[in-house]
């Protein structure tokens, strides 16, 4: 329930200060927050008072969502999103973790509703630089050898085998995406076919046209 405009705010006749040390105070010490979440009562109380916890609040917090593409629950999930942003800033989220899990490959196209949010409302999701990772050599038990490419470090997503680098940097292109759709003021439909484009290369980056042949 969001808090009515009329609603009594006695709150306002404090200094700045002292608001938001009682708001710290009674605020819960939520470290860790899963969207969508039931808000605490205090940003309930008038739309004065939420416009001034709801930043605090949630930029105090590490939110996770739960990135199983293929059920509904994470459209679901970032929704509020969009809210967030219009009420706490571009990047509302001391940190933000997206949990992937199931199968990522067969409903990528399923991501971008995320990145349409980043890029109608610039959002930006990393409060970290991401850095992938470099295929790796290593024996396996029968003493053969093979390569990996495990999961980098800082990334937004977080997938249950180390060894899924390849998937985390497949996603990472996706948000870079939104990140370009976003800067160079792209339209929905722009992003839609840019990232159409990109599921069906899985990811790759374009070929380059092949120069043509002249006449001889």
């Amino acid at each position: 329930m969001r808090p009515r405009p009329d609603t009594p705010d006695l709150m306002q006749t404090l200094p700045p200060e002292l608001r938001n040390r009682i708001y710290h105070l009674a605020l819960p010490g939520q470290a860790h927050l899963k969207l969508p979440c039931k808000e605490p009562p205090l940003l309930r109380t008038s739309l004065q008072i939420r416009s001034e916890t709801a930043p605090i609040y949630f930029g105090n917090s590490t939110v996770y969502i739960n990135g199983r593409l293929d059920l509904p629950t994470f459209a679901v999930a970032i929704k509020p999103i969009a809210d967030i942003v219009r009420e706490c800033g571009t990047r509302p989220f001391k940190d933000l973790v997206i949990r992937m899990n199931g199968a990522v490959w067969p409903h990528l196209d399923e991501l971008l509703p995320f990145l349409e949010i980043m890029r109608a409302n610039e959002f930006e999701p990393a409060t970290k630089e991401y850095k992938p990772s470099e295929r790796e050599t290593y024996t396996d038990y029968p003493g053969k050898e093979k390569t990996r490419l495990p999961v980098g470090t800082d990334s937004i997503f977080s997938l249950s085998n180390e060894e899924h680098g390849a998937v985390e940097q497949v996603l990472e292109k996706a948000v870079t995406l939104g990140r370009r759709a976003r800067d160079e003021q792209w339209t929905k439909e722009e992003l839609a076919k840019a990232f159409t484009g990109f599921v069906a290369r899985k990811g790759k980056d374009p070929k380059p046209p092949r120069a043509k042949r002249s006449k001889p």
